[in-house]
């Protein structure tokens, strides 16, 4: 009878141990590229798909370059995300 305790007990124990493993595995930040479009989704305040003039006032290092920067008056997120690494900008905790 005690043996089968035991049994019981560690078999709980590596249920939890493997579950634990497996949320531990899933759980991972999110990529650099992910971060940076987490940023244009924020800054594309209409949900165009497109960040415009009044849209990069949010950024003061975007509203300085925005002219040089949006050929055609406005952003794709391609082009922000090239604009956004050139500058090896880390995207602001909230």
């Amino acid at each position: 009878m005690r043996t089968l305790k035991l049994s019981v007990a560690a078999a709980a124990v590596l249920a939890t141990a493997s579950t634990f493993a497996a949320t531990d595995a899933t759980t991972t930040e999110p990529t650099r590229d992910q971060q940076i479009e987490q940023v244009f989704m924020k800054m594309d305040s209409n949900r165009d798909g497109l960040i415009d003039a009044s849209e990069a006032q949010a950024n003061k290092s975007l509203q300085a370059a925005f002219a040089r920067v949006a050929t055609t008056g406005k952003l794709g997120k391609q082009e922000f995300m090239s604009w956004y690494r050139s500058y090896d900008m880390v995207p602001a905790e909230e």
